[in-house]
């Protein structure tokens, strides 16, 4: 359709009657969301992922690609539909915010509702001496955090502001 066209950099006529591979140029970066599509059009399984690839003069977009399975009456795949979305705007919106998360001075720490912590930015890292890597999963629980109130006594994990926001869902300081 039109969008693909826009989207591909292909005409009509270069485009109808071949394959999606043959047009599609997606980034090395993104083999493990390919692999996840590849395996969902084998298995006949819906699937979706977004994916950086390139037009056909190479200019690179974001694209999120939806496959949904064509069944025939006996429920026989007999084809897929592939909807894909220019997605560019929003990613480089995304890319400009994650930019200033990682330059913010003031140390972030993101908590799932778990509790468990999914992100942090660099300047936490510095604050708390520990590497990305070694925050991902932790939570306000550790024994190894050896938070202290501001009398010097220990904080028992579940007194943690972040875990008090968790369970009330009121702002601490």
């Amino acid at each position: 359709n039109e969008g693909f066209i826009r989207m591909s950099g292909y005409g009509w006529h270069e485009a109808v009657g071949r394959r999606c591979g043959d047009l599609l140029h997606f980034e090395q970066t993104d083999a493990q969301a390919r692999a996840a599509l590849a395996d969902a059009l084998v298995a006949g399984q819906a699937a979706s992922a977004d994916l950086l690839q390139r037009d056909k003069s190479g200019r690179p977009y974001w694209v999120h690609v939806d496959l949904q399975p064509l069944r025939g009456r006996g429920g026989d795949l007999t084809g897929f539909v592939s909807i894909a979305t220019d997605i560019s705007a929003r990613m480089l919106e995304r890319e400009r915010l994650q930019a200033q998360w990682r330059a913010l001075p003031a140390g972030v720490v993101i908590h799932a509702a778990d509790g468990r912590i999914v992100d942090a930015n660099p300047a936490a890292w510095r604050m708390l001496g520990l590497t990305h890597d070694q925050l991902l999963g932790r939570d306000s629980m550790d024994p190894r955090w050896h938070a202290v109130r501001d009398d010097g006594t220990r904080m028992p994990g579940h007194e943690h502001p972040a875990m008090l926001t968790l369970a009330t869902g009121q702002a601490q300081r």
